[in-house]
């Protein structure tokens, strides 16, 4: 029933649809047309403020609570508000007037072509901490030194004709086992890299969203905020690493061929 009458179309001269609001600022109930006290799943009270506040339950819950009646704005203080709001959007960063556009609160979504730029990746690469990038990049330039020198080791043993002889056929083995060993590790570390990159990315998102002003959320949909931390922090992580993975083994084993045709 209340849906009803809320969604109601106003027709002729029948009242406007009605809004429900669920409330939790009292000071603010003189301003309803009608007040519905709920407890338990009952309707306890139905009626003008006048007529809720004489109720046992409602006296309790205005308890030290000041009624205030909010008068409607007038056309300057409107102003004031839009020239306040630049303000905010001028201190967070956010282009001048953008929210206001053409009396549209809500402001048009940009979308960025072309390549990601370096100051993206930049922010990736960082999130889990330059230590551990550091790490990994000296674990991929061990694991690509020990194929390098399994291939060399294999040249030594060609040019020496020593054919079958264990000692050299032990130390092939050991520096392509240690490649191996050094090339799991270097996955299992990707992986750590990306799954620390992703929770420190989200944690500063979830973080500046909660320090953002109010004006973001006013022009901002609330549809758009959560597309930000579902498909478009999906899809870094699971791209990312991959693509990451790909350019440290593309780019070592392009070093290491270069090395040996230098050597």
């Amino acid at each position: 029933a209340i849906r009803c009458r809320c969604e109601r179309p106003r027709t002729g001269n029948s009242q406007p649809p009605g809004v429900v609001m669920v409330l939790n600022q009292l000071h603010l109930l003189p301003n309803f047309d009608k007040i519905v006290l709920v407890s338990k799943g009952n309707v306890e009270d139905c009626g003008k403020f006048d007529q809720f506040k004489e109720h046992p339950a409602a006296a309790e819950l205005m308890s030290g609570v000041s009624p205030q009646v909010v008068q409607i704005q007038s056309s300057e203080a409107v102003s004031a508000a839009r020239d306040e709001l630049q303000r905010v959007e001028q201190a967070s960063g956010t282009k001048k007037g953008t929210a206001w556009d053409n009396d549209k609160l809500v402001k048009k979504e940009t979308v960025s072509t072309g390549l990601v730029k370096w100051a993206v990746l930049r922010a990736y690469l960082l999130a889990p901490g330059p230590v551990f990038l550091t790490t990994i990049l000296i674990l991929f330039v061990v694991t690509y030194a020990t194929l390098g020198l399994r291939d060399w080791w294999l040249a030594v043993w060609a040019e020496s004709g020593a054919g079958s002889d264990l000692f050299y056929m032990g130390i092939f083995v050991l520096w392509g086992a240690g490649h191996v060993v050094l090339a799991v590790f270097g996955v299992l570390m990707i992986a750590s890299f990306a799954s620390r990159a992703g929770q420190n990315l989200y944690a500063d998102c979830i973080e500046k969203l909660l320090h953002a002003p109010m004006a973001y959320f006013d022009a901002t949909p609330s549809g758009r905020i959560t597309s930000r931390f579902g498909p478009d922090m999906a899809q870094m992580d699971t791209m990312m690493p991959t693509q990451f993975d790909f350019s440290m083994t593309f780019g070592f084993t392009f070093l290491m061929m270069c090395s040996a045709v230098v050597a």
